[in-house]
């Protein structure tokens, strides 16, 4: 039986499919436990239930963007870390996060 106690809780957010596979296979160690979300909106259902140490999230999706999302975890779960990724860049954007 695997020792889950002292293994790192990761949620991803990607509405993109191909992106969030990619993540899961290059972040998939046993050390990990790894946890998905289609967009915001089901990423804050699932922050309302759990914890997580890291949380890796696309910036644009439909409903509730990564920036959203981050205020909302910043004001619920000050301690989790919050990396914002994109394809779509822009100086404003990373000044805002």
């Amino acid at each position: 039986m695997e020792n889950t106690k002292n293994r790192i809780r990761l949620l991803i957010i990607d509405d993109d499919p191909s992106s969030q596979d990619v993540l899961l296979r290059l972040l998939s160690n046993p050390e990990r436990e790894l946890v998905t979300a289609q967009n915001g909106m089901e990423a804050k259902q699932i922050l309302e239930k759990e914890r997580f140490e890291l949380i890796l999230t696309d910036l644009n999706m439909p409903g509730m963007d990564g920036l959203e999302l981050l205020r909302f975890v910043k004001a619920t779960h000050p301690e989790t870390i919050v990396i914002i990724i994109t394809g779509y860049a822009t100086i404003e954007n990373a000044l805002t996060a």
